[in-house]
């Protein structure tokens, strides 16, 4: 008899007369909460890593230590040749400024959620076989601002800057007489002048482009691109190729717009109109850099406005805004139902003990150790925690793949996450149920035998 009162929990006529429907209850809502927070911690645990991953993305370029800002001359009335004579000399000014290591300026900032694309003509692809590419004019000394390393060939010069900006001026030369034809305005250009314009737009030189590695594997494998011709599609469907570009180099691949996006094809053009974004590399903190910044732009123009003034880290952070949002909120709520989980679980075994004091205080006068009375409180309660914790693997199997939108590099059913989860739970279970165990375990045989 002895051997059974130790081992049966519910041997005794008085420990059955009180299971019942609320005990019953009791178990469903605490194997309910472990079930939940089961759910909320693989969600959190998803969203988590899925910003560890977009952290540890390599982007391509060193963001450390770059201050961003934005200038737009056309909004001060620049003209193209006024602008390409703004950047070049405002180059030179922030480059003398102290603890600045190097200077240049593209018309997105690198991961700002811009994006600029277009079709181009590979020589040697057939008539409509056109390439998909990221376009994005920079400045002088790009890439060695931004540490992109060159793979082949050679850097943009002064002289590639000459002659983008000899030819953007040829095409809108051009373009303006087609329009004025097209308006039918009393100062239509005559034929004799449309068609000076439109030769010297045919005859100017080739833009030279750097391309990306992404580029040159897609579209030009196995050839050296160096030197290659890449045409305007326009021009190549109605067999007039104008002046084209030429490749002079490849760099590494860098993220463009977005940290989440695959690496595309992107060229690299000569920046020598519209607005830009300045990036100056420091040596030191380079928002101690904004004062003189300032300073240099209301020199150079009173009318210049300068926007959006950040660092290119502060830049990844924004752009993580949400990913970080969502995973904070999802980790305060999975700790939150963490937390009601033990709580329940306490709860319920405590009731446990004090209810079956007596029941426990026989089984000691028999001859049942502390260590027996222990483990049949932590058994009880782990057990419910492990039946819940299969329902709710079983429950974020179906509920995270509606997540799949959200995470990055991390599957929404990631066996990983979920036994890590499941561990976590079956740790904070038992230390749920250590203290209820303790108290079963101090229980005294006589004051229990008296215990009504």
């Amino acid at each position: 008899m002895t051997p059974s009162l130790k081992e049966r929990a519910y041997s005794l006529p008085g420990a059955a007369a009180h299971t019942g429907r609320r005990f019953r209850i009791g178990d469903a809502l605490v194997v309910a909460q472990v079930a939940l927070s089961m759910v909320v911690l693989v969600g959190a645990g998803l969203l988590v890593r899925t910003l560890r991953n977009l952290h540890s993305i390599n982007p391509g370029f060193d963001a450390r230590n770059i201050l961003l800002f934005g200038i737009d001359p056309h909004l001060a009335g620049y003209t193209d040749q006024q602008t390409q004579q703004l950047y070049a000399d405002l180059q030179q000014r922030f480059a003398a400024l102290p603890s600045v290591i190097s200077v240049s300026y593209s018309e997105d900032a690198l991961l700002d959620g811009g994006w600029s694309a277009g079709d181009v003509h590979v020589d040697g692809a057939p008539p409509k076989q056109n390439a998909n590419t990221g376009e994005l004019p920079v400045g002088l000394d790009f890439f060695a601002t931004m540490h992109i390393p060159i793979l082949a060939g050679r850097t943009f010069t002064s002289a590639d800057f000459a002659i983008a900006a000899a030819t953007n001026a040829a095409e809108k030369a051009r373009d303006g007489d087609a329009a004025e034809t097209n308006t039918g305005s009393p100062s239509t250009p005559t034929s004799a002048s449309r068609t000076s314009t439109d030769q010297a737009y045919y005859h100017s030189a080739p833009v030279p482009l750097i391309i990306n590695e992404s580029f040159a594997r897609k579209y030009l494998p196995n050839k050296n691109p160096i030197g290659l011709h890449l045409g305007d599609v326009e021009r190549d469907e109605v067999q007039s190729p104008g002046p084209g570009h030429t490749i002079v180099g490849v760099v590494g691949d860098t993220k463009y717009a977005q940290l989440r996006r695959k690496t595309a094809p992107i060229i690299f053009l000569p920046l020598v109109s519209n607005g830009a974004h300045f990036e100056l590399r420091s040596a030191a903190n380079p928002t101690a850099l904004v004062k003189n910044v300032r300073e240099i732009v209301s020199q150079a123009g009173n009318n210049l406005p300068l926007t959006d003034v950040r660092t290119q880290t502060e830049q990844i952070d924004r752009i993580l805004f949400q990913e970080r949002l969502m995973s904070r909120l999802s980790s305060f709520f999975a700790a939150l139902a963490l937390a009601l989980a033990c709580i329940g679980l306490y709860g319920l075994l405590s009731y446990e003990v004090a209810r079956r004091t007596r029941e426990l205080g026989i089984r000691v006068a028999l001859g049942a150790h502390h260590r027996d009375l222990s483990r049949l409180v932590i058994g009880q309660g782990i057990l419910l925690a492990l039946i819940g914790a299969a329902i709710g693997i079983a429950a974020a199997v179906g509920v995270t793949r509606f997540m799949s939108a959200m995470l990055y590099d991390v599957r929404a059913n990631d066996p990983l996450t979920m036994v890590a989860v499941a561990a976590l739970l079956i740790l904070v279970a038992f230390a749920a149920c250590y203290i209820p165990a303790r108290r079963a375990m101090k229980v005294d045989p006589m004051v229990a035998l008296r215990y009504e």
